[in-house]
């Protein structure tokens, strides 16, 4: 799900700018900018005063300073100027309070805005997620050599073969969780983490046709996989092991929508200085300000890696991977341009666009905690306000394991219109691409979109329309378990055969007869995992507080370990289906795919980890992780919610702009009636013009 990491990782927030009302004399233009956050605000005239009067002088001793005692330090002084030319590193921007206007006036310390790259958020420890340092860890590294050598352990292919196969049985969340659960994960996702993707080492995952489970055939005849970049200066030697880049800021900051780059957000911003750019209200293409060798790198999977041209620029790379990502994408930056122009002519371009990132970033932080989090059912101690001694550092257990939540994605998408909105040249076309059409009664059509369809394929957003493409969200989202749809699990970014009737490939189910190569998701985590260094699944349990589980049943909550009579290991039979219920335990025909919640197979779950791995001791952290039995009314097991709980409360409490304790938000809402006190479901009839459910979380 969660994009690459939910692939599913996030990080929002405000700019350190804030707002307020002052009088001004008579004839004289009154400030219009409160530059510093919570108590500690001073009045400045523009976003450019307040950045100039942060970085009037350095303090080089701030990166050895001693970690504060309390939670009230003040507010950071590092900024990030509105322009092109404004810096990117923490070194030119720290100051002293006696140099701020605030200072001056003895009204309190240095003012402050937030980063783009996410640095000095922290006084005291100003690298603390920015973007370019080593993911933070919790337990301690696995690696074959104790420096940087992959573990081994059974093929992932044939752990997903064994474990992740669905069969093309759908099983939904026990919940009610809407697609818009895993689609918000991964949006949030590309806010909080990205590791360095230049392929180092090749560490191929193996593919064996013979495999009894195997039904997708691989001319390649491997998988491919990449191991990401050592960190510099790590993995020489078992003292200073193999540690990963995290290149985008941790903080939950809106960076997927503006980038963590000065260049990056300089190409997006529009040319009246305020807006981002959208044309015809889309997110611009490549060649949008006429060289399009100058864009932004973005990534390139399935039909875009032939056609980049096609390819749409934002904040994050992985914007177009698919249909949902790219329209929340899209969402919010139509909503940056509706606080820009709502705001005064009178305020300087810079300052418009820096008041409509700051309440974007805030809006992003308050669904995610209110709404998002909430929903699934993860529940967070009572907020104190900052907290200097956190860490707030995506943590590389929260990147490779936790927030991978793929097997939420649901296999297909239904936007359901008025069957007048296409015309009959349109609708072909939407079938020439493989997306069937359902005439209903009541005078609407349902387009039922395959996800493979929309796989880095952004024009089909363009085509279908916002509305109705968030308004597909609101279907039920696959249970999050162990079982991965084909779309991800065999055929990713994967295009069909030449000659092959799109049509044909992914409904009722992925057919395999389509496709010549296998891209397997599921198989990714696990190597992705090993490659990671991530410890096995008893020991990360272990550093996140929980027993050791002595048992297969113990991870699974099942009664049994054992095959049944007569079948081994590597029988097929043992993955059939016998029995569905939908959410009030009613029993439903086996191949329902609509209403099934709970599923039961020839073999239990435990008996297929022991399968593979003979010992609970060796099982890979993430297979342990989504085989586990959810806790009551969440969408986890222990050790998912466990480490979700604790990256969560991380990001809120050790980032010090955090929406909560932004005063500058209500000044902000009182001088210009901008506020950030708005739920998804109004942001998409703002923005979109798409009536959803209130609640959007919740299925419908």
């Amino acid at each position: 799900m969660l994009g690459t990491s939910l692939a599913v990782t996030l990080v929002l927030s405000a700019i350190a700018l804030t707002f307020g009302r002052v009088n001004a004399a008579a004839g004289a233009p009154p400030p219009s900018v409160v530059c510093g956050q919570g108590t500690t605000i001073t009045l400045v005239p523009s976003v450019s005063a307040c950045w100039q009067a942060t970085t009037a002088s350095t303090v080089a001793a701030t990166t050895t300073s001693p970690t504060p005692s309390t939670a009230t330090e003040p507010p950071a002084t590092t900024t990030v100027p509105p322009t092109s030319s404004d810096p990117s590193s923490t070194t030119a921007d720290t100051t002293t309070a006696a140099s701020s206007p605030a200072a001056a006036a003895g009204t309190g310390p240095a003012p402050a805005t937030r980063s783009l790259d996410g640095s000095g958020n922290n006084t005291s420890h100003p690298t603390w997620g920015e973007a370019g340092t080593p993911y933070a860890r919790s337990a301690p590294d696995n690696y074959a050599d104790n420096a940087g050598s992959m573990v081994s352990g059974p093929s992932p292919r044939h752990i997903s073969n064994l474990v992740f196969n669905d069969l093309g049985q759908n099983v939904f969340s026990e919940n009610d969780i809407s697609q818009w659960g895993w689609a918000w994960g991964q949006f949030i996702d590309h806010d909080m983490d990205l590791r360095d993707e230049t392929p180092a080492e090749a560490a191929p995952i193996p593919f064996d046709p013979n495999d009894p489970f195997e039904r997708f055939d691989n001319q390649v005849g491997q998988i491919d996989f990449f191991r990401t970049p050592a960190a510099p200066g790590t993995g020489n030697s078992p003292s200073n092991p193999r540690q990963q880049v995290n290149t985008i800021s941790s903080f939950i900051d809106a960076s997927q929508v503006y980038g963590s780059t000065p260049a990056r957000r300089d190409w997006l911003t529009a040319a009246d200085g305020y807006d981002l750019m959208l044309p015809n209200q889309f997110l611009p293409t490549a060649g949008a300000h006429g060289d399009s060798a100058a864009a932004p790198a973005m990534d390139l999977m399935g039909p875009l890696a032939g056609n980049p041209g096609q390819a749409r620029v934002a904040g994050d790379v992985r914007a177009n991977e698919n249909f949902a990502l790219t329209a929340l994408q899209t969402l919010f930056a139509r909503e940056h341009n509706r606080i820009a122009d709502a705001l005064p002519t009178t305020l300087s371009p810079q300052d418009r666009f820096e008041i409509a990132r700051r309440v974007v970033g805030a809006e992003i932080e308050r669904i995610t905690y209110t709404e998002f989090l909430p929903a699934l059912g993860v529940q967070l101690g009572a907020y104190h306000g900052y907290n200097p001694k956190v860490d707030p550092a995506i943590t590389n257990e929260f990147a490779t394991v936790a927030f991978r939540a793929h097997s939420m994605v649901h296999g297909e998408f239904e936007p359901t219109v008025p069957a007048r909105t296409y015309d009959a040249t349109q609708l072909d076309q939407f079938r020439s691409e493989g997306v069937a059409i359902e005439n209903n009664a009541d005078g609407t059509i349902t387009l039922v979109i395959p996800l493979g369809v929309t796989f880095g394929n952004p024009v089909l957003l363009e085509q279908v329309g916002l509305g109705p493409a968030l308004e597909s969200l609101g279907e039920r989202e696959y249970k999050n378990d162990e079982q991965i749809d084909d779309s991800l699990r065999s055929t990713l970014f994967e295009v069909p055969k030449p000659g092959i009737d799109p049509s044909s490939c992914g409904e009722p189910v992925v057919n395999p007869d389509c496709f010549s190569d296998v891209a397997d998701l599921g198989a990714d985590d696990v190597q992705r995992g090993r490659d990671h260094g991530m410890p096995t699944y008893n020991k990360l349990r272990k550093a996140y507080g929980l027993d050791a589980a002595h048992s297969f049943t113990d991870i699974t909550g099942e009664k049994t370990d054992a095959l049944p009579t007569g079948m081994t290991c590597n029988d097929p039979a043992i993955l059939a289906f016998t029995s569905l219920k939908d959410e009030n335990g009613n029993p439903v025909p086996v191949g329902d795919p609509d209403n099934a919640v709970q599923a039961t197979r020839a073999s239990t779950l435990a008996a297929r980890l022991k399968c593979l791995y003979g010992s609970v001791e060796k099982v890979d952290a993430f297979v342990g992780m989504v085989s586990e039995k959810h806790v009551r009314g969440t969408e986890f097991g222990p050790l998912q919610l466990a480490i979700w709980k604790a990256q969560f409360t991380a990001l809120r409490d050790g980032d010090r702009f955090f929406y909560q304790g932004d005063d500058g938000l209500r000044q902000l809402e009182q001088r210009y009636g901008i506020d950030d006190n708005r739920t998804l479901s109004q942001l998409v009839e703002l923005d979109s013009g798409q009536h959803v459910a209130a609640d959007v979380f919740k299925a419908s």
